[in-house]
């Protein structure tokens, strides 16, 4: 499937995703070449489905059932305890004020929408592993985010450590501005040689 159609029919599929601001297309692909575990890989040039392979490990699936229905029991801690023991589960206090940690950081993370990107990994992220033989479209596709992303102010590379000092989060960030910038320029190589 080509670059335009592929984030077509994202926004197609699933439009409360997406359609938040005028941003939708970067959210898009903020979720193809950012976001770890997305599910896809490249294949043949192209951001391909793994679901297949992803629908095996169930239970980062039940996980996310699980804290998206929490979300619609607006927090209730008896539903968590028994949806989890339904599962044959044991649940004890610590992991459940853990989980409830998380649930409220992931709150607030969806919160901040595109102002904060998803903390991106140079070893899992498809934007920095895009293989030689990528097609055109998705060369172009995956350099046109990057640059979007460099527009971006430095806080939205922050990763929001709940313990991080202000420093920390600078030094991230600038990082993580280094490692795009770095492979961006890469990419308009690896595009002028194959497409020029």
């Amino acid at each position: 499937m080509d670059f335009i159609d592929f984030v077509d029919d994202a926004l197609f599929r699933y439009p409360s995703l997406w359609f938040k601001d005028e941003f939708y297309e970067y959210r898009v692909m903020e979720h193809m070449f950012f976001v770890i575990g997305n599910g896809f890989d490249w294949e043949n040039g192209e951001l391909t489905s793994n679901y297949e392979e992803r629908k095996k490990q169930t239970w980062r699936g039940f996980l996310r059932e699980v804290m998206e229905e929490y979300d619609h029991q607006e927090g209730n801690p008896v539903y968590l305890r028994s949806i989890f023991e339904d599962f044959g589960l044991k649940v004890s206090e610590e992991s459940l004020q853990l989980f409830k940690k998380e649930q409220q950081a992931a709150k607030l993370r969806r919160k901040k929408g595109i102002n904060r990107f998803y903390p991106f990994s140079e070893r899992h992220s498809m934007a920095f592993e895009v293989p030689e033989d990528v097609k055109q479209d998705w060369l172009e596709g995956a350099i046109h985010f990057l640059e979007f992303s460099l527009t971006r102010p430095l806080t939205a590379f922050y990763h929001n450590h709940s313990e991080w000092t202000e420093e920390q989060e600078i030094e991230h960030a600038q990082k993580q501005v280094a490692l795009v910038e770095k492979t961006l320029e890469k990419l308009k190589k690896q595009y002028e040689e194959m497409y020029g």
